[in-house]
């Protein structure tokens, strides 16, 4: 509802604004005709701010969601569509993290900060890269190397050789 009234006394607006508060949006004070847009903009912006104060929202599952800043930056991701993480050499860099579909972020965690925040699906193959084992298309148990669904080729680090090979071959 929007109020427009050629009535001079204001106590006749002020009763309908009382009676008809929730219905009412916007109370446009004569004369408006010189400002019309901006009067328009002013309802519209009044209107949708009520109706998002109105809805109920649920915030981010952080089991579902990890919440990757960089600089100004925050990126909500499935912990899912992550595919590849690989970080600089200490002090040489960002850290990398490549989607499933390529989409290459940075941000300023170290590898060891990003696996702390991620599900334990996420397996450190070498001092620099570690994998969403949900990912892996091909283990190479010979050359210690596998493929991810996106193409990437990893070598696995051999620290890390053993306790992969036990995660993915069930023993």
């Amino acid at each position: 509802v929007i109020i427009v009234t050629a009535n001079t006394e204001y106590e006749y607006a002020k009763k309908l604004l009382n009676d008809h508060n929730e219905e009412v949006i916007y109370m446009l004070n004569k004369p408006f005709w010189s400002s019309w847009i901006q009067h328009c903009n002013n309802i519209i912006e009044l209107l949708l701010v009520r109706t998002q104060e109105e809805r109920e929202y649920e915030q981010p599952n952080p089991d579902r969601f990890v919440n990757i800043q960089f600089g100004r930056k925050s990126f909500l991701i499935d912990p899912g569509e992550i595919v590849y993480i690989q970080t600089g050499k200490k002090g040489k860099g960002k850290t990398k993290i490549t989607l499933k579909s390529n989409v290459e972020l940075n941000c300023s965690l170290s590898l060891t900060q990003m696996l702390q925040n991620l599900p334990p699906f996420f397996f450190q193959i070498n001092r620099f890269e570690a994998i969403n084992l949900y990912c892996i298309s091909l283990i190479d148990h010979g050359n210690r190397e596998l493929i991810l669904q996106n193409g990437q080729y990893c070598s696995i680090g051999s620290a890390f050789y053993d306790q992969f090979s036990k995660i993915t071959r069930g023993k």
